[in-house]
């Protein structure tokens, strides 16, 4: 036990004394200021140093006896009154001291900090290798690849992260995957159009790429997304543009002799 552990249980074992003291019979006056004053500091103390290693409960246990002993805005009770509780008070401090004199040394959750920046920067190396070998790919004309690094642009990252913010380089390599009929490519590229990110807003081009990937082959879920946000861009469309738009859709499927389902 380090000298300050032996000092902070040294401390509140006097706390205790002081309260059985008060507990076993009727004492001076200033005695009891003076005991209100030490438990208060005392409490205070231990529930800055318990806050600062994460432990909520037993601060707010503390925060409570400061509250109740404070010598600044006094709680008033007859004597008797206050004698059952100086004595739980005091055997609490005795076994407050045990527990604190035989236990781990309490550490912040910051302590992990060193340990936590190592797993991040290991998880930044990863990714930042996975952007390269997807850029590698996606230059190469792979339509996966080129759909991956579409959304790391979109993740992000920060300085240092796996990918700069980037909702135009985001919206390049989805158009480069989509035009390749990659049907996840083809729903972020017409959410894209949709929302105006990384393109100009147009209902049109939006319709167009979220009907080819709800004809392509999503999961469940975003089949789905596709066909809703598909629907929300036919209701900006006049008839004109909607028939010009399921022209396009048919060429695209000759083109790319595939069948709309």
């Amino acid at each position: 036990m380090n000298r300050e552990r032996i000092l902070e249980v040294v401390l509140t074992m006097l706390g205790a004394v002081l309260l059985l003291i008060a507990a076993a019979g009727k004492q001076p006056y200033g005695f009891y200021m003076v005991l209100r004053l030490v438990i208060t500091v005392g409490a205070v103390y231990w529930a800055w140093r318990v806050y600062k290693a994460g432990q909520r409960i037993w601060t707010w246990v503390f925060v409570a006896v400061a509250l109740l002993l404070n010598p600044f805005l006094p709680i008033r009770m007859h004597r008797a009154d206050w004698r059952p509780i100086d004595l739980c008070l005091g055997i609490f401090l005795i076994g407050w001291s045990g527990y604190w004199s035989f236990r781990k040394p309490l550490t912040r959750p910051e302590s992990n900090f060193a340990r936590d920046m190592e797993q991040g920067r290991i998880w930044l190396e990863e990714q930042k290798r996975t952007r390269e070998l997807y850029r590698k790919s996606a230059e190469q004309g792979d339509a996966y690849a080129q759909s991956k690094l579409g959304c790391l642009y979109t993740i992000g990252g920060g300085k240092g992260g796996p990918a700069p913010h980037d909702d135009t380089q985001a919206a390049f390599w989805w158009r480069k995957a989509a035009e390749q009929g990659y049907a996840p490519a083809q729903y972020n590229l017409g959410v894209s159009y949709s929302r105006g990110q990384g393109v100009p807003q147009d209902y049109a081009e939006a319709y167009f790429w979220l009907d080819l990937a709800a004809a392509g082959e999503l999961d469940a879920s975003m089949a789905e997304a596709a066909t809703t946000n598909r629907d929300l861009a036919l209701s900006r469309l006049t008839p004109d543009e909607l028939a010009r738009v399921h022209e396009r859709v048919r060429e695209w499927f000759e083109t790319h002799q595939a069948k709309p389902q």
